[in-house]
């Protein structure tokens, strides 16, 4: 079996989501994050790590991206995602051989400890990856996410925002506005330059 490239630059981080996006039309969402969330976990939730230790992909003989991995140490956890006709094969096998090992080694080496477990998430529509998880020794712990859809065979009404709200794109005269609205919603951990660096990522 191939290794796995590593992320370099911005174009792997772009022909990953063309790649997985084309991989959600064919076979629905079923077991996929939203393409916009691989960049959101990778360089926001890992920007403390070296990127090329986080994302990676595997290419077929052709050069184009079958799989891609992403691991979290600081939550010892991992998303991954492979072209529909590889998936529940020995190949699906073959990349999780790949990230159990190198996923304990990175929370060694970043967390300075060694993991006792490690996760990832799975949807009840896919009933063959729950198996193969539990073949591997993973067992259910909870239920994190609950997603919706919205028919698009209607019109969906416009918005009706509160006086004084609206919506336009963001630039880098905002970083700071930013960084206060996320510390604001979440935990207080950012900076506007620190936002900046994550948003022109």
């Amino acid at each position: 079996m191939n290794a796995p490239r590593h992320y370099q630059q911005e174009s792997d981080l772009y022909r990953i989501q063309d790649a997985h996006s084309r991989w959600m039309k064919e076979t629905g969402d079923c077991n996929m994050v939203h393409k916009g969330d691989i960049r959101h976990r990778v360089f926001s939730g890992c920007r403390r790590f070296d990127i090329s230790k986080i994302l990676h992909y595997w290419e077929d003989d052709q050069g184009e991206i079958i799989a891609w991995v992403a691991l979290y140490p600081q939550h010892e956890h991992y998303d991954m995602s492979l072209a529909p006709y590889l998936r529940h094969t020995d190949f699906h096998s073959h990349v999780l051989d790949w990230i159990e090992p190198n996923l304990v080694a990175l929370v060694e080496e970043t967390q300075d400890k060694t993991p006792t477990h490690i996760s990832c998430e799975t949807m009840r529509c896919d009933p063959q990856h729950q198996a193969l998880l539990e073949s591997r020794g993973y067992e259910y712990k909870s239920q994190d996410y609950c997603l919706t859809e919205q028919s698009l065979d209607r019109d969906i009404p416009q918005a009706q925002f509160p006086d004084g709200f609206y919506v336009r794109l963001a630039t880098v005269d905002d970083f700071e506005n930013l960084a206060d609205v996320h510390n604001h919603s979440f935990r207080n951990q950012w900076a506007g330059e620190t936002y900046g660096k994550v948003f022109t990522s």
